[in-house]
C-alpha cells in the first residue's frame, strides 16, 4: 500500500552577521588597571611532556576516524516543523511492554563540534568511574531506535537525489514515554509504524514532542516503497561507540582540557 504524504515545509535559514570584538590594551589606564599577567610556565612541551602528548593526540585521533567510519545521523526536527518518519524496531516484549536499547549518554555543550555525545560508561559495582561526569557532566537516560525517514535528500558527494534515509532515533524518557504508550495499541508496537512528528517550538524535544499515527506497514512493503534504503534496524553494537575511561580521558575529559571529538551531532545532507 503505498503512503500519502504530507510535503515537509522547506526551512528558511536566516541571514547571520558576524560581531566584531574590541581587543583590549595590554597598558594600564588611568584608573589604574594592571596588565594581564603572562603564564608563568611555558606552553611548549618538550622530553617526556611532549612524548605524552604526542599519545594523546594519537589516541584522539584513532577514536575520531573510528567515528567518521561508524557515523550514522542521528533523526533530528527544527523548531516548527515536520516530518514523517517510520520505525523499524520497537516491537513488543513478552510482558506487552516496548522492547528497545537503552543506555546513559553525555551531550557536550560545544556547538563548534555540533554537540557531540558519549556513552556514559559510570560503572560503580566494576569499579569503572566515567571521566566525563568526573567532568561534571550529568548523563541522561537514552532510548534508541532505527527510523527510516520518508523526505528525499541530495547527497553532497556524489549530488544524486534519494528518497528515504536510515537514522538513529535517540529519544529522551519523556519522548520514550509517549512512544511506550503509543506501541501497545498495535500488535506489533512501533516496527512498521509510520508517523507524522512534529516540533511544537524550540523548548521541545529535538526528535518532536507530538506523534501522530498515520499506518503501520511490514518492513517488506516499506523496502519496495523506498529501495534507496537497506530497510532494517542498525546495529547498534556498531554505530553506538562505547569509549573506554583510557580513550576518553585521552579526549581531555577528567581534566581541565576541553574535549574534542565524541558522536557528532545534526549534520544531514541538504533536504528537499
Amino acid at each position: 500500500m503505498a503512503l500519502k504524504l504530507n510535503k515537509i515545509p522547506k526551512e528558511v535559514k536566516g541571514d547571520t552577521k558576524p560581531t566584531k570584538l574590541k581587543v583590549g590594551s595590554n597598558k594600564s589606564d588611568d584608573s589604574g588597571s594592571e596588565k594581564p599577567k603572562k603564564p608563568t610556565h611555558s606552553m611548549l612541551k618538550k622530553g617526556k611532556a611532549a612524548k605524552e602528548a604526542l599519545v594523546a593526540e594519537q589516541q584522539a585521533a584513532q577514536v575520531r576516524d573510528e567515528q567518521r567510519e561508524n557515523q550514522v545521523f542521528r533523526f533530528y526536527i527544527k523548531p516548527e516543523a515536520e516530518r514523517v518518519i517510520s520505525f523499524l524496531d520497537g516491537g513488543l516484549d513478552v510482558d506487552g511492554d516496548l522492547d528497545s536499547v537503552c543506555y546513559y549518554e553525555h551531550t557536550i555543550n560545544n556547538p563548534a563540534q555540533k554537540y557531540p555525545k558519549y556513552v556514559c560508561i559510570n560503572d560503580p559495582a566494576n569499579g569503572v568511574e566515567c571521566p566525563v561526569c568526573a567532568s561534571g557532566n550529568t548523563p541522561y537516560f537514552a532510548t534508541v531506535f532505527t527510523v527510516l525517514t520518508h523526505e528525499k535528500w541530495i547527497s553532497k558527494k556524489e549530488k544524486k537525489e534519494y528518497e528515504g534515509s536510515i537514522q538513529l532515533f535517540v529519544a529522551k524518557t519523556g519522548v520514550a514515554d509517549k512512544l511506550r504508550k503509543k506501541a501497545k495499541k498495535h500488535e506489533h508496537g512501533l516496527v512498521g509504524a509510520t508517523f507524522e512528528v512534529s516540533r511544537t517550538n524550540a523548548d521541545a524535544f529535538n526528535v518532536g514532542d507530538d506523534f501522530d499515527f498515520v499506518q503501520t506497514n511490514t518492513l517488506e512493503e516499506l523496502a519496495e516503497m523506498f529501495p534507496d534504503c537497506e530497510v532494517k534496524p542498525l546495529d547498534y553494537d556498531e554505530v553506538i561507540k562505547v569509549h573506554s575511561p583510557e580513550e576518553l580521558l585521552a579526549l581531555g575529559f577528567g581534566t581541565a582540557t576541553a574535549a574534542v571529538g565524541g558522536e557528532a551531532g545534526v549534520d544531514e545532507d541538504a533536504v528537499v
